[in-house]
């Protein structure tokens, strides 16, 4: 494997913990999330 593939992994991987932080946050499951995404960006997320 070379670095940069490695570093896509790590950041990829960041990213999905982000993702699960902020549905944790929010209290959205990921079908939900799905159908929402649209709406989530227009509110620019969620309020907390």
């Amino acid at each position: 494997m070379n670095p940069s593939n490695l570093i896509e992994k790590i950041k990829n991987h960041e990213n999905i913990k982000k993702l699960n932080l902020f549905m944790s946050i929010c209290k959205v499951n990921v079908n939900i999330y799905i159908k929402f995404i649209s709406f989530t960006e227009r509110n620019n997320g969620c309020m907390m």
